[in-house]
């Protein structure tokens, strides 16, 4: 949303003003002439990045329509890189995760540019998407570990954090009220008995744990909530 495509200055100024109407604070980077080029990388201490894939958007760019609503866009697995490239954004991806301290899992994104190869760091997703178009278990299927055994891995990952508890049983109110209790009054809107979700994230985080369970959404909740745990101290 608010996402444009400039070729000229006019364009760019028009691409300020749509921008403008989303938030006060615009970035405009420098568009790279390439493929779209996506790792999954998972692990603790000795993570390990999957093979490349490719997102090819069959439009001018990967908006919020090429990707959820048209059809236009095309996944490619293995990507459409030699393998110098391939090597080169597998380790680069692992040296992105390592860097800003990832555990579990993440998505990595690059650019391989159409001429001489370059290799652009793009962004990383730290909760990639588990939907039935989404590229992280794609790859990790490509590379012979099916969504249930890539859910056993990430649950065994979890279990390797001691800030994450694992919780296999009913989501109850006896086994979530410490994380309710850690929450103070003025973080809820009518105390601890309103037991909703955004309740419970706070109390994790102020707890310092991350409850996994397969009771929260469609795939786990492998890392701690650190912004939210800031925010409240």
């Amino acid at each position: 949303m608010g996402v444009s495509k400039a070729s000229n200055r006019e364009s760019l100024a028009d691409a300020l003003l749509k921008a403008g109407k989303y938030d006060e604070k615009i970035l405009v980077e420098e568009f790279i002439h390439g493929r779209e080029i996506e790792v999954a990388v998972m692990g603790n201490d000795s993570p390990i990045a999957s093979i490349c894939g490719e997102i090819d958007s069959g439009a001018e760019f990967y908006d919020y329509d090429a990707k959820y609503v048209t059809d236009t866009s095309t996944a490619y697995i293995p990507g459409r890189i030699d393998e110098a490239a391939e090597e080169q954004v597998r380790e680069q991806a692992v040296k992105v995760y390592q860097a800003i301290g990832c555990q579990g899992l993440s998505g990595v994104d690059f650019f391989v540019t159409y001429e001489g190869n370059r290799v652009v760091f793009n962004e990383i997703n730290t909760l990639p998407g588990f939907t039935a178009i989404s590229m992280y278990p794609k790859l990790w299927g490509f590379d012979g570990i099916p969504y249930n055994a890539l859910i056993d891995k990430l649950i065994e990952l979890a279990k390797e954090d001691k800030n994450i508890e694992l919780v296999t049983g009913d989501l109850g109110f006896g086994v979530l009220k410490p994380y309710w209790e850690a929450v103070p009054d003025q973080f809820t809107n009518a105390g601890i008995a309103e037991q909703n979700m955004t309740t419970l994230a706070a109390g994790m985080a102020l707890t310092g744990k991350t409850v996994f369970t397969y009771s929260i959404g469609n795939f786990p909740t492998l890392r701690c909530l650190e912004q939210i745990r800031n925010d409240c101290a």
